[in-house]
């Protein structure tokens, strides 16, 4: 895996000779500091748009007819930070190794997913505390249509 100051400095290679014109190479830190500019809601903006590119000029993998969705979420660990922290919730574990209590923060993610043809449908992270069936009621039902079948797992059977 190449470091990002040696794609950074190949992408101005490549974009010299092909402008015929000598750029400034990028430095790591002025990439960086423009990353953070970019809002995340681009991100869903875009994937939003290929999702529903995909599904309207490609013959795609169905199930009997249905569109097969699965449901699942987990709980990951977030790097333990302020701006974290007034997002996400804190839980106290045991570290076995230095016995004592530790401050971890935690999120629960949650997938609304195309099985069949790999492709995340929905993806919410919500605070620990959100149980999953509410993120899949309040979020991930929004998502759903009329010809797609839904796979939960045993958890799940009070979400109607």
């Amino acid at each position: 895996m190449k470091s990002i100051q040696n794609v950074l400095n190949e992408a101005e290679t490549y974009l010299s000779n092909m402008l015929e014109e000598d750029l400034i190479t990028i430095s790591k830190s002025a990439y960086s500091q423009a990353r953070e500019k970019i809002s995340y809601k681009a991100f869903i903006e875009l994937c939003n748009d290929i999702k529903e590119q995909f599904y309207q000029e490609y013959d795609y993998k169905k199930y009997k007819g249905f569109r097969l969705l699965g449901v699942d979420g987990s709980i990951i660990i977030l790097p333990n930070n302020e701006d974290i922290r007034k997002e996400f919730s804190t839980t106290n574990i045991r570290n076995q190794y230095e016995n004592k209590n530790k401050e971890i923060v935690q999120a629960r993610v949650s997938l609304l997913y195309d099985v069949l043809n790999n492709m995340v449908e929905d993806a919410i992270l919500a605070d620990s505390k959100t149980h999953e069936i509410n993120i899949t009621i309040d979020e991930h039902l929004k998502k759903v249509k009329k010809e797609d079948l839904i796979v939960f797992d045993r958890g799940y059977p009070q979400c109607q």
